[in-house]
C-alpha cells in the first residue's frame, strides 16, 4: 500500500522550498499524513532517524508528535486518513483521552466507513485512564 518510504516521505519535508519548520507552520499535520501508510512500528523506530538523514533538526523531530498526527486524522474529514489512523490505533498505538475524544468525536460524527467506526469504538471503549 505504501507509495514511499519512510525516507522517501521524510525527505520530501525536508527538501520542500519552505523548508520543513515553514510548511509545518503552515500546513499543520497535512504534509506528515503519508506517514500513517507506513507500519506504524516502522515509523515510531524509524522517524527520529530519517529527520537526522534528511538533514532535519534535532527541533524539527521535537516538533512532530505521533499522538497528534493520529488525532488530526481522526479529526480529518478524509475517510482515507481517518482508516489509516484507526489502523494504527488498532495496531497497537498508545489510546490516551485525546485520542479517545477525537474518535468519539469521529464516531459521533460518523465520519469514516461504518467498520473503521465499530474497530474506533470498540477500541476506544477499552481505554481506560491511569489514575
Amino acid at each position: 500500500m505504501p507509495t514511499r518510504s519512510l525516507i522517501e516521505v521524510v525527505r520530501g519535508l525536508a527538501q520542500h522550498p519552505e523548508g520543513f519548520a515553514g510548511l509545518f507552520r503552515r500546513m499543520s499535520y497535512v504534509p506528515l499524513l503519508p506517514l500513517l501508510e507506513l507500519p506504524r512500528r516502522d515509523v515510531a523506530d524509524g522517524l527520529r532517524k530519517a529527520f537526522s538523514d534528511s538533514g532535519l533538526s534535532d527541533a524539527d523531530f521535537e516538533r512532530v508528535s505521533l499522538r497528534d498526527l493520529v488525532v488530526f486524522a481522526l479529526r480529518s474529514e478524509s475517510d482515507y486518513w481517518a482508516g489509516l489512523a484507526v489502523r494504527w490505533l488498532a495496531d497497537g498505538f498508545p489510546i490516551d483521552e485525546t485520542v479517545v475524544q477525537a474518535g468519539d468525536e469521529m464516531v459521533s460524527a460518523k465520519r469514516g466507513t461504518q467498520a473503521d467506526r465499530q474497530t474506533l469504538f470498540r477500541l476506544i471503549r477499552r481505554y481506560e485512564p491511569c489514575a
